[in-house]
């Protein structure tokens, strides 16, 4: 019989460390379970509170960058809206991590584009590091990530970071403002604009489902 501390059906405690509104209704939490956890990215966690019922939310985070586990959760109802009142020093109740998460060793000595669309950046962030620091085993590292309009564009440090360590980065945005000098359009509007033989290359996708079903077709 399977312990309580390996039963992945089994609520644990984390003790939240940090809270900081990110803008565009998410917020950022990095948090200290109170159990020694494994997970790989792509995986999630359910995410509770007591009374007020759990969600599914992706981990940011990835297993030997970060001490703590990480989530970036966007308010879009009842029990997101509960999370969002949570600050440091609360507790969150976890269970997971489920899902089969990223298969990164299916693009080993290719050319890896992430596409990212929206919130769709969270869930490929804690891949983007898994990658990045292994990046002698992989080809040339790209990243096209589209928002919204450029306040909805999150995670810029690490952004600076992935450039800095040698990924390449296409930011483009639905709606620009007067301070946006970038790109614009959707992401596909920029396929071109990887160089890379996509034939060989291997392609990790996260978003909205009409910009996957796009981008599928337009990578096939």
């Amino acid at each position: 019989m399977t312990g309580s501390n390996n039963n992945i059906y089994m609520p644990f405690k984390a003790v939240i460390e940090e809270a900081i509104d990110m803008g565009c209704n998410v917020k950022f939490f990095k948090a200290l379970p109170a159990k020694k956890i494994d997970y790989i990215p792509g995986q999630f966690f359910m995410v509770s509170q007591w009374g007020a019922g759990e969600a599914p939310i992706s981990v940011t985070s990835t297993r030997g960058l970060q001490r703590h586990i990480e989530f970036a959760i966007k308010k879009v109802g009842a029990v997101t809206t509960v999370l969002h009142k949570l600050k440091k020093g609360d507790n969150i109740w976890l269970r997971g991590p489920y899902g089969n998460g990223f298969n990164a060793a299916a693009a080993k000595k290719k050319d890896v584009v992430f596409i990212a669309g929206g919130i769709g950046i969270v869930p490929l962030r804690s891949l983007i590091n898994f990658i990045q620091m292994r990046k002698k085993q992989y080809g040339k590292i790209f990243l096209l990530y589209g928002a919204k309009n450029p306040s909805e564009i999150l995670f810029e440090e690490d952004l600076k970071t992935w450039n800095k360590k040698g990924i390449e980065i296409f930011l483009t945005v639905d709606v620009k403002n007067e301070s946006w000098k970038g790109n614009t359009g959707v992401v596909t509007d920029h396929l071109d604009r990887v160089k890379t033989d996509f034939k060989n290359a291997c392609s990790y996708i996260c978003g909205p489902d009409i910009m996957i079903e796009k981008t599928m077709k337009e990578l096939t």
